[in-house]
């Protein structure tokens, strides 16, 4: 079973047992927590089995209860964890105690052994029990190692431990190493880090955030933000024992206060980092935020982006008003989309400095107003408006889905907000599709991928090469919610024909496909077709994603290809306040040194933290 590592915890917790009489001596684990906790569990279900045989009087029954349980002053487990709500919980399922009120991931592990054990002896025999007792008592063995007879600190031990490789999250580390540096300083001796992780436990728990890599990604991001420093997310416990390592030998009040901000911090980034990145933050905690902040929110999940502007989200929910977090949300949208949705950025550009922007909003107060200007100056030297307009209308390949070109990756996305700016008077818009098959089936091309049908396509484009290049244009390509029946169909049955299923002008269209009628005078559907529902496309991508900023207004003037089909090629995009035109003071954005080797390549970790 390995090794078990443990100190002494001293005369003091050394007593006698009221029951067998036995002397028992108290032990700190320091490294066999799981297996000590999952071997009790295992003894559990095959003690609670004899019982439902008959045989609890059975002398391997009674001998297994002596080793889950001893009696002084009543009945305890012999495993105890100081965390009181864990505690309870081993109690609940091991002494059918009453369950603490509280969830988190490591009682939905526990459960989850308990439950695998039950049901894996519930078939068992007298005979199959005992020998299943014989292998737990008599095969099963440990290596028991004294740190205390050895004279080995036990808290540099502990830390060691936990720093070798072993399965704990990096949030457990961070954890582990508090409670170490709690021992050694007088100034922390209130600090109770565990407690503080647990409650940061149940505020993911809340809201679903359970998995390792969910935990991983939060102290990641609650330690990026509150030191202004992004690091690694498998190199956090590192860092932070660097930072604080001083206190393992001296006192250092600066630095001792430092900490307890930090571990102050885990608590309420916690429920603002769970409320972000939940999917189901609307049921979960319906005030936090308003309807329409949540819909934005929403909206960069279904970029497939939530890690991109996170950090500032989570800051921004803690420190400004619902109101103030509604424009916010709104502004990272448009961010997102500019930068990695239009300009295509990779996905950790301007990592740092969105780090630093989160970092003043929390701890600086920075006013909305300020975050704003931020957004705008970085918008103007990363993707200005006029870059994504240039993308728009440069007349290449736009849908997404056809493996023998590149096509654009968030061309469904672009095309879903379309739809939704086209409904009004509260008429809900038609369902977000989150797989790729599904995206694909939802896109209707006017003009057929394969237009070479032998009728109608082919003689209104008699060109093939020509009509490749145009089928995948933005102008050509609309939601739909027919497209098994629409097909290779000639334009004007596709565009009305009520003796079919389904058509532009039929009431189950989308809101796109029926403004269709406007480009068109229901005979043909040629270039000139494309290019005017182009245009209102582009114009609506305009003013969409456009944050407001100085920077943005201006004439936006469209390709000669335009040239004869619009009466005017040019957009005017003005606004009667620019967010940014008193001028920002900046945000040192500059990334350390450490920061900057690990942005040089599109790292596993930033993929990782923006993907979850």
């Amino acid at each position: 079973m390995g090794t078990i590592i443990v100190t002494s915890a001293g005369q003091e917790f050394d007593f006698q047992d009221d029951e067998s009489r036995d002397y028992i001596k108290g032990f700190i684990l320091d490294d066999g927590q799981q297996r000590l906790t999952t071997f009790l569990l295992l003894i559990h279900s095959l003690a609670h089995r004899f019982d439902a045989v008959g045989e609890s009087e059975n002398q391997h029954a009674v001998e297994l209860n002596s080793y889950l349980c001893y009696w002084h002053n009543g009945q305890h487990l012999r495993i105890q964890n100081q965390q009181e709500d864990l505690q309870q919980y081993l109690r609940h399922l091991m002494l059918n105690k009453s369950r603490p009120s509280s969830k988190t991931s490591p009682m939905l592990a526990l459960y989850e052994v308990h439950k695998y054990f039950n049901d894996f002896v519930s078939e068992f025999g007298l005979e199959e029990l005992i020998e299943w007792k014989l292998r737990v008592t008599a095969q099963a063995k440990f290596i028991l190692v004294n740190l205390a007879e050895q004279n080995i600190d036990r808290y540099l031990a502990f830390d060691a431990i936990n720093s070798r490789g072993l399965p704990l999250t990096e949030f457990d580390k961070v954890k582990n190493f508090c409670a170490l540096l709690v021992n050694r300083r007088n100034g922390l001796k209130d600090l109770k880090p565990e407690d503080s992780w647990y409650r940061a436990l149940e505020s993911l728990e809340h809201y679903e955030v359970t998995t390792r890599k969910g935990e991983s990604t939060f102290i990641a991001e609650s330690h990026a933000v509150f030191f202004d420093d992004r690091v690694g997310t498998d190199r956090i416990h590192k860092n932070f024992v660097k930072k604080f390592s001083k206190l393992l030998t001296s006192d250092d009040n600066e630095l001792e206060d430092q900490l307890k901000n930090y571990v102050a911090t885990w608590e309420k980034f916690s429920e603002s980092f769970g409320f972000i990145i939940s999917p189901k933050r609307k049921t979960k905690s319906s005030n936090k935020a308003t309807v329409v902040a949540t819909d934005w929110l929403t909206n960069i999940d279904h970029m497939n982006l939530p890690g991109i502007t996170r950090t500032i989200l989570c800051a921004g929910l803690l420190t400004y008003s619902k109101d103030e977090f509604e424009k916010l949300a709104q502004w990272c949208e448009i961010y997102t989309f500019r930068v990695h949705g239009l300009a295509q950025r990779r996905t950790d550009k301007n990592a740092q400095g969105i780090i630093a922007l989160a970092h003043s909003i929390l701890f600086d107060q920075l006013p909305l107003i300020k975050a704003g200007e931020q957004l705008c100056k970085w918008l103007d030297e990363i993707a200005p408006l006029k870059t994504a307009f240039n993308f728009l209308t440069d007349g290449g390949v736009k849908y997404y889905f056809d493996t023998r070109m590149k096509g654009w990756g968030h061309c469904y996305y672009f095309l879903y907000q379309y739809e939704i700016s086209t409904i009004h008077g509260g008429a809900s818009p038609i369902s977000w599709e989150d797989s790729k098959e599904q995206q694909k089936s939802s896109i209707e091309h006017i003009l057929p991928q394969t237009h070479r049908d032998g009728g109608w396509w082919q003689a209104e484009w008699r060109d093939e090469n020509e009509a490749d290049q145009w089928k995948h244009r933005l102008g050509n390509i609309v939601l739909t919610n027919g497209n098994s029946v629409l097909g290779q169909k000639a334009f004007p049955q596709k565009l009305n024909d009520s003796s079919s299923a389904y058509y532009y002008d039929h009431n189950s269209a989308t809101n796109s496909e029926k403004l269709i009628t406007g480009y068109s005078d229901g005979t043909k559907w040629h270039k000139e077709n494309i290019l005017r529902r182009e245009y209102d496309l582009v114009k609506f991508a305009l003013k969409r994603w456009s944050l407001g900023c100085l920077t943005e207004t201006g004439t936006y003037k469209f390709p000669e290809e335009y040239e004869g089909i619009l009466d005017d090629r040019e957009i005017l995009l003005e606004f009667a306040q620019c967010l940014n035109s008193s001028g920002i003071d900046e945000i040192d954005d500059e990334p350390t040194d450490e920061t900057a080797e690990m942005m040089e390549d599109e790292t596993e970790d930033s993929e990782e933290s923006t993907q979850i």
